[in-house]
């Protein structure tokens, strides 16, 4: 069966404004439609935050071209014109003939399937990838509801790790049909190839500069680890909230000169950071299932992470990195972490091969799966 002709809404997906954003919706497209599926994306804007208007707009991902339609409306924390993005959402579903829809992210995407549902009965499939579910609907009693109209009213929910499913759960996930399907990688675009020569190794982070992220721990890490190894440079590459307070931190401690910063890439720059870095970390205090873990352990490097979310099931301590579980002196066990991984010897396509399992051509069967599933009701 394949007459699959898929919506897929999101406001994680990029814009031209931010062409790096939602790299993990991006390559769940381009694997569909590797395998033929008509997919339609639609990106959800918030004008309050983009502070202008979106038009539909086209971009090159790896020499793919992808069209995008686009919806915007107004929303403040919890408050916002859902029912009109709904019915926004409603007219390019029937304009396209589309005959399924799959939401990313649970708030306010997953509401405004919820209104389409029940107003439309439109049936959607609903994937949650992190802060909508460890962060949101912890806020408050509004956001915890709203969420859940998304999750128990959804034909089907992917978690992209079993973390997420067991949050839910405890703030009243009630709905009995679900999957795990963690995000994949596109292997072809991140390969092993030989570290450049040089005289110092490179400790990178990639990521929003944000608490949730660790970023604000990043100037004491560099600077521990520093302090035991001079011969060490550091790396950010990301923007964000934290992004002052990183660098006035990394002056106090001294080690901005051995900091490099630079800003938000171009995915298809990364796999080039990636083989050039000797060490991905990443000191999150909360995960999905991140993508950048799947991407630097294909390149064949390997990777120093908080032991939350999905991330237990990728990072495997002495084969491909150093999970380090959360609790007190976080900064001083990581740190040290960080400087065990830089004197073991290890294996790049040993590393590689223990993503292999996340090819984006073997994760998206499960989602065309679920797809078919719905359809022949």
């Amino acid at each position: 069966m394949n007459n699959i002709r898929l919506l897929i809404f999101s406001d994680l997906l990029p814009s031209k404004q931010n062409t790096t954003a939602g790299t993990f919706v991006i390559n769940r497209i381009r694997a569909l439609k590797n395998n033929n599926i008509d997919v339609l994306p639609v990106k959800l804007s918030n004008v309050l935050y983009s502070h202008r208007i979106i038009n539909d707009y086209s971009l090159n991902f790896y020499s793919q071209p992808i069209n995008f339609k686009t919806i915007n409306y107004m929303k403040f924390r919890y408050k916002g014109n859902f029912e009109t993005a709904a019915d926004r959402l409603y007219k390019l579903y029937r304009k396209f003939d589309r005959n399924l829809l799959h939401i990313h992210f649970g708030f306010p995407e997953g509401y405004i399937g919820y209104i389409l549902k029940m107003k439309y009965n439109i049936p959607y499939v609903l994937t949650v990838h992190g802060s909508d579910i460890h962060t949101i609907p912890f806020k408050n009693v509004h956001y915890r509801e709203m969420v859940l109209y998304g999750l128990n009213h959804a034909e089907h929910v992917i978690f992209v790790s079993n973390a997420l499913l067991e949050t839910a759960r405890g703030f009243g996930f009630a709905n009995s049909k679900f999957s795990i399907i963690p995000g994949g990688v596109n292997l072809e675009d991140f390969i092993v190839r030989k570290k450049p020569i040089k005289k110092y190794k490179v400790i990178t982070f990639i990521g929003h500069l944000e608490k949730i992220k660790g970023a604000d721990l990043l100037p004491l890490i560099f600077h521990k680890i520093n302090k035991h190894d001079g011969n060490v440079k550091f790396k950010i590459i990301g923007d964000g909230k934290l992004k002052k307070i990183v660098v006035s931190r990394l002056k106090e401690l001294n080690i901005y000169d051995k900091t490099e910063i630079k800003g938000v890439l171009p995915h298809k720059m990364i796999p080039k950071e990636l083989n050039e870095s000797d060490l991905l970390i990443l000191p999150s205090r909360n995960e999905g299932f991140p993508s950048i873990i799947l991407e630097s352990l294909a390149s064949g490097t390997p990777v120093v992470a908080s032991s939350v979310g999905g991330i237990p099931k990728i990072v495997k301590d002495g084969i491909n990195g150093i999970p380090v579980e959360k609790g007190n002196s976080f900064v001083d066990r990581f740190s040290k972490s960080i400087v065990k991984a830089l004197v073991k010897e290890w294996n790049g396509k040993n590393i590689r091969n223990s993503v292999l399992i996340y090819d984006w051509k073997n994760v998206i069967g499960r989602e065309i799966k679920i797809y078919e599933g719905i359809l022949r009701k």
